[in-house]
């Protein structure tokens, strides 16, 4: 069940460790998650690229990621596919001699020089078009900051050779640029499928951008392929993700198996219970988010706002003493930047609460006294009220309503609390006045009504 609760992901460097080329002078226009990726402009400085990324047999038959038995390439098959998309195997003499002048202007610097040589060749000639002149020209599209015409140049190339891996990678780059996020989510999957050694943060990074993209369905099925494929170490931004996307494709079941290995895998990390916290109360299933919680307090110190958290959800499972213990905890800690600030007497409101809860009548009667000396609010007063009710003090009852009634006159259960003070107090006149105004308010009417009906004329 959806509950609001979203997980904030940050998409940090997509191929900051997966792709790096130190011997080439030209690097990919820095993105805030493309940072680091190196597109080297020549041939003979690919081998790292190619050990990496090259594509699969029958590309068309790929649908997101999933790939029908049998037709599979090895990664031997797949490695030697892409070598010869990177060769440049079938470009004309002339094209050769445009890729090497190029790819020089590249290697200079001077994108925009490369640009208007691989375009003037281009230009008007559809026939001379080439997936590996495309690439080219939409890196030189990148150094400038025009990611439009990246993308246009990419479609082309993936479309004439839909094996081309690093384009599939750099098209998902376009189009995240450009906010196409499920487009680019889809872009990385067949980047992925393409690499021989299926580097996982690309599929980690596909899995996000179909998220994005608002394809949670898709995305959760990236990000099941890449936790099944990679648990062994794997980081909690990848189990982030997936959760997040469990819950928003409604399918939280199929994020819980993940959940579990999380735990047994980062016993000692407080991160991993405080995701677990989340994704349980998400669901709204309190007891394992209480279990999970209190495990994060013992691995780490909450924060104010976590214990007030912490109280809520034992409240909710009706374990007022222990909501108490956290609610004491809370007002205890000083505040933190991420807490969710509550007044005093809200704090000491809950405190009462579960002390009364708990039965503890003692206790709840010293929180109620410290926290109306400090500020008299409606719900206070109410509580004393309901406090000394449940101790059959029913002249101290109908004073705290009544302190209550004079904060809000239209507190319409106060009303109604205090001709019930009257009437065990046996005066019939005075509750009726109360019962009377009990009575003008939707939610007390009916009781009121017939509590005056007992009275009489």
């Amino acid at each position: 069940m959806k509950s609001g609760w979203h997980v904030f992901l940050s998409l940090g460097t997509l191929v900051r460790d997966i792709l790096s080329r130190p011997r080439s002078t030209f690097r990919s226009r820095s993105h805030p998650w493309l940072r680091n990726l190196h597109d080297a402009p020549t041939t003979r400085t690919h081998a790292n690229l190619i050990s990496r990324l090259a594509p699969i047999a029958v590309v068309l038959a790929l649908m997101v990621g999933n790939i029908p038995d049998g037709v599979a390439q090895t990664t031997e098959e797949l490695q030697a596919e892409q070598t010869a998309i990177e060769s440049g195997e079938g470009l004309s003499a002339r094209a050769k001699k445009v890729l090497f002048r190029a790819r020089g202007r590249q290697d200079d610097g001077d994108f925009v020089g490369a640009a208007e040589i691989m375009n003037e060749f281009l230009a008007g000639q559809p026939d001379r078009e080439q997936p590996l002149l495309l690439f080219n020209l939409a890196l030189s599209h990148f150094a400038l900051d025009q990611d439009q015409e990246a993308y246009n140049d990419l479609k082309k190339a993936v479309a004439l050779e839909p094996r081309y891996g690093r384009a599939w990678l750099r098209l998902g780059e376009a189009a995240y640029n450009l906010d196409k996020y499920a487009e680019a989510g889809e872009a990385f999957v067949r980047a992925y499928d393409l690499t021989p050694e299926k580097t996982p943060e690309i599929l980690y990074y596909a899995g996000v951008s179909l998220l994005t993209g608002r394809k949670a369905d898709q995305g959760l099925a990236a990000l099941e392929r890449l936790l099944t494929d990679n648990r062994p170490g794997a980081p909690l931004e990848w189990y982030q993700a997936l959760i997040s996307a469990g819950l928003e494709a409604g399918k939280p079941g199929k994020a819980a198996p993940f959940v579990e290995n999380m735990l047994a895998d980062n016993a000692d990390d407080p991160g991993a219970w405080e995701l677990a916290y989340q994704f349980a109360a998400a669901r709204e299933d309190y007891e394992n988010a209480a279990v999970y919680l209190t495990i994060t307090g013992y691995l780490r110190p909450l924060t104010r706002s976590e214990a007030v958290q912490l109280g809520d959800i034992y409240a909710v499972i009706s374990v007022p003493l222990q909501a108490a213990r956290y609610y004491e905890r809370a007002m205890e800690l000083p505040s933190a930047g991420s807490d969710v600030e509550t007044g005093r007497a809200e704090q000491f409101q809950r405190l009462a609460s579960a002390w009364l809860g708990a039965h503890d009548h003692a206790k709840a009667r010293a929180t109620l006294k410290t926290a109306l000396a400090e500020k008299e609010t409606v719900a206070l007063w109410a509580l004393r009220g309901d406090l000394e009710y449940l101790d059959e003090d029913f002249e101290a009852a109908l004073e705290a309503f009544g302190r209550a009634c004079d904060l809000d006159p239209d507190f319409g259960r106060g009303w109604l609390v205090r001709g019930y003070c009257a009437l065990e107090l046996g005066r019939d006149d005075e509750a009726r006045r109360y019962l009377d105004r009990a009575a003008t308010f939707p939610g007390q009417e009916d009781n009121a009504r017939n509590l005056l009906g007992r009275i009489g004329s």
